[in-house]
């Protein structure tokens, strides 16, 4: 990913999970290579949410998240394997594809849409 996508994707995430009232908790200006050969945006974020906190780290073709308290979102969500909701409290949205502007818009929308939905923001 060329460093011009890789900033504009930065501050699309960024805008896009403040105006919900989402918190940078990091935000490195560098990335990372992750464990899967990924490069890692280093932001986190936290959120409000009726089933607690969750905990926000997008990327290049993902957003995963994860719920602090595991107990009450899976009183409030379906869980299981074929379910978004972990029994380990992840709520990851996944994409393929190469990233683009396009397909960070989707992902954001597919993830906020699916938070509303569930009645958690």
């Amino acid at each position: 990913m060329n460093q011009k996508l890789f900033k504009s994707v930065r501050e699309l995430y960024i805008k896009e999970f403040e105006k919900i009232g989402a918190r940078v908790v990091r935000n490195s200006p560098i990335y990372e290579k992750g464990r899967n050969g990924f490069k890692l945006f280093c932001l986190e974020f936290e959120l409000d949410t009726a089933a607690g906190v969750l905990d926000i780290y997008p990327g290049e073709t993902y957003i995963n998240s994860k719920f602090r308290d595991i107990d009450k979102a899976k009183s409030m969500l379906p869980h299981g394997w074929n379910d978004r909701l972990s029994l380990s409290g992840k709520y990851n949205f996944n994409a393929t594809g190469k990233c683009s502007m396009e397909l960070t818009s989707d992902i954001i929308r597919w993830f906020l849409d699916n938070l509303k939905r569930n009645k958690l923001i």
